[in-house]
């Protein structure tokens, strides 16, 4: 039996869009909570004084971080998941699929659980708070990039032969997380407490473990039901070191592109709840559901990779999706009369078309026993950019949150121009990946291949013209 014969692999794709759903569900949980995590309880009182009840309205579960720690813990998670993405591709092309879906998810999920312990009261407000949260984010940073570089895995090897729609529900099921995340983190902050909103984001993460090891499962009684020449594109190969110097240019191109755009987006949703706070005077749940609907989007990632397919262009759509963005953060960082719900949608459809394009675009770049390696080192670069914009947006922002509404503001248009720029190196990259990809073979823009004439019955090329019975009367 061939692989795409076999009609199970269907319950493999929805394993693993589960596998990855609690993990960035948490990966946001800070940015929906981030007046409580970065504010002091007495600032909140002054800011949220009501009819004179001012210590009534206290947010006494406030951990008082400040912007500067704030940002560090996005910084060590991407940092974590940058270092270990590299290895971890190599460990997964070696160990395969089956034992990395159970390993990965009980990685991220007890980093979960220690940044939940860390919020709890009894280490809240002692010296061991901030270290055990950096080791928890730390930890879930370890299963956040092998994570992503495994899902994509399993698809370019059960979905070779079409990866856009299954990549679709990737990103649809990863998004899902984040919106519940949006939508519910605070809420259930308001409702039980900060703790427990923490707690239950734990009892999340553990949905990725028991998904793992139904891909585990699903995947061992797959494979004995494929033939041999099948089998044998199934098996784990590690690559060498020098095996890749034979991607293409274009594919370098790509990770430039990938880590300068998503170095601005994820920084942005990180800080955006409280920046809309600021700046438009929403409430901490109504700016956490205007930032959620950057990701909001996701959920019309299937109709997205429907019409991509049809495109078939997906480089140049990339490009042409960067170069949108760029106008937006301009927008949101000098004209406040602009909806900022609009804003955030704008960047929700542009991130999302370059997710489902680019993570497939690697798919066609690179055979699938190299994959694991090649998604390993994008990722890689990609929380490097992550972790290190991260941290000059906390340099920007300052240590200590500004108590001038002007000054932070202020602080918050120098944090927008960072972005601008850093999605105009995007879209230079995104230029110079397609020129490549068009003199080569047009991997990523298969529309634009040049059609090669039909061959006859002996081989060679025949003119359609000269065929033509009525010409050849």
């Amino acid at each position: 039996m061939k692989i795409h014969e076999w009609r199970w692999r269907y319950p493999i794709l929805v394993c693993d869009c589960l596998l990855a759903l609690g993990c960035y569900y948490n990966i946001g949980v800070p940015s929906a909570l981030q007046a409580d995590i970065q504010g002091s309880g007495d600032y909140n009182c002054t800011h949220n004084n009501v009819s004179g009840s001012a210590h009534a309205t206290c947010c006494e579960e406030c951990l008082g971080l400040g912007p500067q720690k704030y940002n560090l813990l996005f910084s060590v998670l991407s940092w974590t998941s940058a270092i270990v993405s590299i290895p971890g591709g190599f460990f997964i092309d070696k160990i395969g699929n089956r034992a990395s879906a159970v390993l990965i998810p009980t990685i991220f999920s007890t980093g979960m659980l220690l940044f939940a312990l860390a919020g709890s009261p009894v280490i809240r407000g002692t010296p061991y708070m901030f270290p055990l949260m950096l080791i928890g984010r730390m930890t879930l940073g370890f299963g956040t990039g092998p994570g992503r570089v495994l899902q994509n895995r399993v698809v370019s090897f059960w979905f070779r032969d079409n990866s856009v729609m299954p990549v679709s529900f990737l990103i649809f099921t990863i998004r899902s997380g984040n919106v519940l995340n949006f939508f519910l983190t605070a809420n259930l902050a308001q409702w039980f407490g900060l703790p427990w909103s923490l707690w239950i984001g734990a009892l999340v993460c553990c949905i990725g473990l028991v998904a793992g090891i139904g891909l585990a499962v699903l995947d061992s009684i797959g494979t004995k039901q494929l033939d041999e020449e099948a089998r044998k594109q199934m098996e784990s190969k590690p690559i060498n070191l020098r095996d890749m110097k034979s991607f293409p240019s274009s594919y370098w191109y790509l990770i430039v592109m990938l880590t300068c755009f998503y170095s601005s987006v994820i920084p942005f949703v990180s800080n955006a709840t409280k920046f809309f706070q600021d700046r438009y005077g929403y409430s901490k749940t109504d700016a956490s559901y205007v930032n959620g609907a950057v990701y909001d989007v996701a959920l019309l990632a299937p109709i997205f990779g429907k019409i991509l397919e049809k495109i078939d262009c997906h480089g140049i759509v990339g490009m042409v999706a960067t170069l949108v963005t760029i106008p937006v953060y301009l927008t949101l960082a000098y004209v406040s009369q602009v909806s900022p719900l609009a804003m955030s949608i704008c960047i929700g459809v542009t991130f999302n078309c370059n997710a489902i394009i680019l993570w497939q675009a690697m798919m066609a770049m690179i055979p699938p026993t190299s994959y694991g390696t090649a998604a390993g080192l994008a990722s890689s670069c990609m929380g490097i950019g992550m972790g290190t914009s991260a941290l000059i947006v906390g340099t920007i922002l300052g240590q200590k949150e500004e108590k001038d509404v002007d000054v932070r503001l202020q602080k918050y248009q120098y944090m927008l121009l960072l972005f601008a720029c850093l999605t105009a190196l995007s879209f230079l990259s995104a230029v110079f990946m397609n020129v490549s990809d068009i003199r080569s073979e047009c991997n990523i823009n298969r529309r634009l291949r040049k059609r090669t004439p039909p061959l006859d019955k002996t081989g060679s090329e025949t003119d359609p013209l000269i065929s033509d019975n009525s010409v050849n009367k």
